[in-house]
C-alpha cells in the first residue's frame, strides 16, 4: 500500500511538473520568447531582458535568399533545394516547403500553430530575418498566383525551343532527338522530330539561325522606346496618387483601431470590462491591426529607382536576341517562357507569325507607323505622341498629350 501511495505521489508530481512546464511555454510564447526548437536560420539565446528565446545566427542570410529567390517565381522548390544543400542548409522536400511558409522568420510567432489560446499572431521578440513584404510574395508564388511561365520538363542545351515548337502538320510538340547512321556510331545526327511521328523534322541548327533571326527582326526603334518608357513613367505616377490615397486610407484606419483599443485597456483599467471579454476583444483588434499593416507595407514598396528599373527593362526588350543567344539553357527556358504566350510552328524554313506576349507587341506593334511619321515630316518622336491612343493609357504629359 505504501508503494502504491509513493508511486500515485511521484506520478502526481510528474504530471504537476509537464503542466507547469506547458504552462510556461504557452506564457512564454504569449509574451513573444519562441523558445522550442530554432528553426533554421537562428539559434537559442537569451534576450535582453535576462530570459531564454532565439536569435539569427551566420545561416540567417541564406534563409533571408532562400525567400528572395523564391519570390521571384523563376525557381522551383527543387532548384533551390539543391542550390541551398550546397551552400549549407540542411533542407530536405518537405522542409524547404515548412521553412517558405513559416511566419517566424517575420518576427511573429503563430501561437495556432502550436495550438496555444487564443490562437492569433503575436510580435516576437526576437529578430526578424525577411518582411513581411517579401514573406507574402512568397505565399503568392507557393499558391500559383504568380505562376506566369511555362513549366519546363527538358533542358537539353542543344534543343532550348522543346516543349515550344511544335508540328506545322499535326500540332504536336516536337522533340529533340539524336541518332547516328549505323556506320560511324560516334557521330550523331541532331534533328526536332514530331512527337506524333507524323515524319516531321528539323535540323536544329536551321531552326536557330531563323529563330534568331526572326526575333531581332522585332527590336523596337530608340524613337519608340523613349515614347514608351515616358508613358509608363507618367502613367506609373498616376498609380501611385491612387496608392497613396488607399495608403492614407488604411493608417486612417489603424489608427481607429488603436484609438479603440486605448479606449477598451482604460474601460479594464477602471473594472468596466472583466477580464474575458478584454482578452476577447483586444486579441480581435490586434488581428485587424496586423492585416492592416500588413497591406500598409505593399504600399509603401513604391519603387524610387523606377527609372533606372524601366530603362533596364528596355534595354532588355531590345536586345532579346542577344540576351537568349547568349544565356544558358535554364535561362533560356525561362526567357523563351517570359517572351511568348503560344505554341511556335516552323516549316517551309520560316516561323509562323510568333505569338510575343502583349507587353512585347505592345512596344513593337506601332514601330513602322511611328517610323512613317518621322520619315514623312522628318520631326521627333515627342512631337508625335498624339499619334498612338490606341495603347489604352493616357497620361498627361507637360507640353504634350499621349
Amino acid at each position: 500500500m505504501i508503494m502504491t501511495v509513493k508511486m500515485t505521489f511521484a506520478e502526481f508530481e510528474r504530471n504537476t511538473i509537464i503542466e507547469r512546464t506547458r504552462l510556461g511555454e504557452r506564457t512564454a510564447m504569449k509574451a513573444g520568447r519562441y523558445i522550442k526548437t530554432p528553426p533554421s536560420g537562428y539559434s537559442r539565446a537569451v534576450l535582453s531582458n535576462g530570459k531564454k528565446g532565439i536569435e539569427p545566427n551566420g545561416k540567417a542570410e541564406l534563409i533571408k535568399n532562400l525567400f528572395e529567390d523564391y519570390s521571384t517565381g523563376i525557381y522551383s522548390q527543387d532548384e533551390l533545394l539543391k542550390k541551398y544543400t550546397l551552400k549549407g542548409l540542411s533542407l530536405s522536400k518537405s522542409s524547404i516547403s515548412r521553412t517558405l511558409e513559416n511566419i517566424l522568420y517575420t518576427g511573429y510567432i503563430d501561437l495556432k500553430k502550436h495550438n496555444i489560446p487564443p490562437y492569433n499572431l503575436v510580435k516576437g521578440l526576437h529578430e526578424p530575418i525577411i518582411s513581411e513584404e517579401l514573406f507574402n510574395k512568397v505565399q503568392d508564388v507557393k499558391n500559383g498566383k504568380n505562376n506566369k511561365t511555362q513549366k519546363i520538363r527538358q533542358k537539353n542545351p542543344e534543343f532550348p525551343l522543346n516543349t515550344f515548337l511544335h508540328c506545322s502538320n499535326c500540332g504536336s510538340p516536337m522533340r529533340g532527338s539524336a541518332s547516328n547512321n549505323g556506320k560511324n556510331k560516334t557521330k550523331q545526327y541532331l534533328f526536332y522530330r514530331c512527337a506524333n511521328n507524323c515524319g516531321e523534322a528539323y535540323k536544329p541548327e536551321l531552326v536557330h539561325s531563323v529563330f534568331y533571326k526572326t526575333i531581332s527582326e522585332i527590336k523596337p526603334s530608340a524613337g519608340v522606346i523613349e515614347l514608351f518608357k515616358t508613358i509608363l513613367i507618367d502613367e506609373y505616377e498616376n498609380y501611385t496618387n491612387q496608392r497613396m490615397v488607399t495608403y492614407k486610407s488604411i493608417e486612417s484606419k489603424i489608427d481607429d483601431f488603436k484609438k479603440q483599443q486605448m479606449t477598451l485597456t482604460d474601460k479594464y483599467i477602471n473594472g468596466k470590462i472583466d477580464d474575458e471579454i478584454y482578452d476577447s476583444f483586444i486579441q480581435k483588434l490586434k488581428q485587424e491591426i496586423f492585416h492592416l499593416q500588413t497591406e500598409k507595407e505593399n504600399y509603401e514598396s513604391i519603387n524610387s529607382d523606377l527609372n533606372k528599373f524601366i530603362s533596364f527593362g528596355l534595354t532588355f526588350v531590345t536586345n532579346i536576341d542577344m540576351f537568349y543567344k547568349n544565356a544558358s539553357i535554364e535561362i533560356k527556358t525561362k526567357l523563351l517562357g517570359s517572351y511568348f504566350n503560344d505554341k511556335l510552328f516552323f516549316s517551309k524554313n520560316k516561323f509562323r507569325t510568333l505569338p510575343f506576349n502583349e507587353a512585347i507587341l505592345l512596344i513593337t506593334k506601332f514601330n513602322k507607323g511611328l517610323e512613317g511619321l518621322k520619315k514623312e515630316k522628318g520631326e521627333l518622336f515627342s512631337k508625335f505622341s498624339h499619334s498612338v491612343p490606341g495603347v489604352g493609357i493616357e497620361p498627361t504629359l507637360q507640353g504634350t498629350r499621349v
